[in-house]
This record gives C-alpha cells, structure tokens and sequence, in this order.
C-alpha cells in the first residue's frame, strides 16, 4: 500500500511538473503575457516569437528539463542511485503486483470504450490550430497571414496569432459535441425532437466554473540601460515564470495536486528541489548557447529596441 502510495505521488508530480507548457507559444497563459508585452513595448519589434522559432528554441530545452524532472523524482521517490534507502524499499513492487497493475490498466483501457464524435471534433480543432499557428509567419517560407497581409495592403504584423485563437475559440463555441441535432430533420413527429440545446465543443459553464483566470509574474526591463536586446530577459523571464515546483501555494496546480496525492509539503519541497536547481541551469544554459542560434542578432543592440 506504500508503495503504490508513493509510486502515484512521483506520478502525479512528474504530470504536474510537465505541465508547464513551455514547447510553443500558446503552451500556457505567461508564454502569450510574455509575447505581448514585447510586442506592446517594442512595436517594431520583428516576428521574433513565431510559432515555430519558439518551438524551435524551447522544445530542446523542455526535452532536457522533463529528463532531468524524471531522474530527480526517481531519486526522490523511487531511491534511484540509493539502493539501501527507504525509498527505494517501498517503490519495489511484486510480480503478483505488477500484474494485478496490469489488469487494473487494461479494464480501464475498455471501459474508456471507442472515440467519440466529441473528442474527433477537438482533435480535428487544436490540430488544426497547431498546423495554422505554424503556418501564420513561419519565416521559412510566406504564410497565410503574410500573403492576407500582401493582399490587403495591412501595416507591418496586422494579423497576429490572436486572431487564429479568436477563430478556433469561435469555432470551438459553436460546433456541436455531438449529432444528435440531426435529429431536427428525420424525426417523424414533434414529440421525438430533442428537447435540450446541444453541447458545444467548449462549454462555457463548465470553462467557467473550473478555469483559474487569475495569475500573475514578474517581468523585468532592464534591456534599454544595459543596451541588450529585450528579447533576451523578455524570454529569460517569461519562461521562469513557468517554474514553480517547491511550493503547494506556487501554483493552484500543486494544491491540486498535494491535496489530491496526500503529499507532504516538505515532500513537495525535497521533490521539488531537483527540478528547481534543473531548471535554473538549463534555462541559463540554453539562453546562453542555444537562443543565439535561434535568433542569431540576439547578442546585439537592435535598431526598433531604440
């Protein structure tokens, strides 16, 4: 039983830690904060924060950070490297166990049963969305918000990514979740009409009642005194504030998670002490090395940060 106790407390912090949302640009809510407060303060600024540039930098990075996470809770939890330690004691888990696992996961397998017309409708959504978001300004090759632009004779990034997200938001508000209002043309007689409204795809009570609005970072601009270019601590910034790993009261995120895993806040804090070192040096590693790469006048004094 304390074994498996402690088996789904690394798994629920290894999703949780996971979570963060830092392989694109609309990953999570600091990313686009992050995007617009460059382009708000910096209005020339060049499409810098691309769908796939972002990706191109921080998915490396995001590989790298999710190894380390993994190797840091298999220490912590499961004594990896600490053969003789409690841990490591617990986490050992019988034949008969791994097999009563088994058959534990395979019922649920089944009972998920087919995919329903529902979650066809959100994958055909975001992963259009996903193909889109690429494709708006890749800078590789002309994308269909560069040639709307051309075409229209709009001023230099009229359209941004926030219009492809008011679409697909759109989109999502009013497609239905499922068929049932076919209904409305091969019913023979009134009283086998549907007689409540069809779902959509999101439903806004539920978003509602269960999506925290409420976060807040800190940002410095610091880039005009010391004649760097902003994206630098614009990006340094804005994906620090993605970690937060120590504390239950860091994100509501990890109170979920605490409540919902039974998991100590000084457990929480030993479990989150890996990931936080982790991350401090493969964030500075890779805005050191790696961002130039990616955006090669990264180390200069750009003209539209004047």
């Amino acid at each position: 039983m304390t074994s498996c106790l402690f088996n789904k407390q690394k798994l629920v912090l290894n999703v949780l830690y996971s979570a963060g949302g830092l392989g694109t640009i609309i990953g999570t809510a600091t990313n686009l904060v992050m995007k617009g407060l460059l382009v708000k303060s910096f209005p020339l600024v060049p499409e810098y924060l691309s769908f796939p540039q972002f990706s191109a930098f921080s998915i490396p990075m995001m590989i790298c950070l999710e190894a380390t996470m993994l190797l840091s809770l298999c220490v912590v939890f499961l004594g990896w490297l600490r053969p003789k330690s409690t841990a490591a004691k617990r986490s050992y888990v019988t034949p008969q166990g791994q097999a009563a696992a088994k058959a534990v996961v395979d019922a649920s397998w089944k009972e998920l049963g087919s995919i329903t017309f529902w979650e066809y409708m959100v994958i055909l959504l975001f992963g259009g969305s996903m193909v889109l978001f690429f494709c708006r300004s890749p800078q590789m090759f002309p994308g269909w918000g560069d040639i709307l632009e051309d075409i229209f004779d709009r001023p230099h990034k009229f359209i941004k990514d926030s219009a492809l997200a008011c679409l697909v938001g759109f989109l999502m508000f009013v497609s239905p979740s499922n068929l049932s209002f076919f209904k409305n043309f091969t019913v023979k007689y009134y009283e086998q009409l549907p007689k409540k409204p069809v779902s959509s795809v999101l439903d806004w009570k539920k978003m509602d009642a269960t999506l925290p609005y409420s976060f807040m970072f800190l940002l410095g601009k610091l880039a005009k005194q010391i004649k760097l270019n902003p994206l630098w601590y614009n990006l340094a910034g804005g994906l620090s504030a993605s970690y937060c790993f120590m504390m239950p009261v860091g994100t509501p995120g990890n109170l979920v998670v605490q409540s919902a895993a039974s998991i100590a806040t000084t457990k929480m804090m030993i479990a989150g002490a890996g990931p936080t070192v982790f991350t401090i040096f493969l964030t500075w590693f890779f805005l050191y090395f790696w961002a130039p790469v990616i955006w090669p006048d990264l180390t200069t004094m750009p003209s539209w940060a004047n």
